[in-house]
């Protein structure tokens, strides 16, 4: 039981570890408030590609 408690433990922190934050849009700019991620894609070699929405005026009604 020891043993798995151990592993869990490295698997959390190794993964978290490399983890990292971008920040890659604040509200506000380019006069945008807000933005809708409809997609999320992630590369074989784990990139993560998004597609972005931004909406200028009405940020509930977004075309489809």
């Amino acid at each position: 039981m020891l043993t798995i408690k151990i592993l869990v433990f490295l698997f959390i922190y190794i993964k978290f570890s490399f983890e990292t934050n971008t920040i890659v849009f604040t509200r506000g700019e380019y006069g945008y408030f807000c933005i809708k991620i409809p997609s999320i894609l992630t590369t074989s070699q784990g990139t993560l590609l998004s597609f972005e929405e931004f909406p200028r005026y009405n940020i509930f009604k977004f075309d489809h």
